[in-house]
């Protein structure tokens, strides 16, 4: 249709019309949805604003990265160490998105048309901890 978007619309709504696959009611719900009036106040109501937000998520977390315990003995030194580090996060995200699917029919259904958008928003917070503990027992040499 030459990118003539109100002529591609005209020409699938008569295809739609002329096929009589689908009842005169089915047809007029397809294209103009179950109630004439919404039809017209979404078709004036336009707005550019972004989508609502469809999912968010909001979560705390604790991730251990490190916990060992060691022992060994170093110039006749026992030694015993602790060592454990975590990170404390908050998670909040929230995701928009909305799909297009445009599939034409043929001997290879082509959906290169389709199309997807999703907005992301929010922040992860860290706070990383370190705790370690060393201790020592000096063994004694008899003279």
């Amino acid at each position: 249709m030459g990118g003539n978007h109100k002529r591609w619309l005209e020409e699938a709504w008569r295809e739609d019309y002329n096929a009589g696959l689908i009842s005169r009611d089915e047809l007029h719900t397809r294209w103009f949805g179950r109630d004439i009036l919404d039809w017209l106040k979404g078709l004036f109501g336009v707005t550019d604003a972004a989508p609502e937000i469809i999912h968010s998520i909001s979560e705390q977390l604790t991730i251990i990265l490190l916990n060992e315990e060691f022992q060994c003995t170093y110039h006749g030194v026992d030694v015993e160490a602790h060592l454990n580090v975590q990170a404390q996060t908050s998670i909040s995200v929230d995701t928009a998105f909305s799909l297009t699917i445009i599939w034409q029919l043929g001997a290879i259904p082509d959906l290169s048309h389709s199309y997807l958008y999703f907005k992301n928003k929010g922040e992860v917070k860290a706070t990383f901890t370190l705790d370690a503990l060393v201790s020592t027992n000096v063994r004694h040499r008899g003279h």
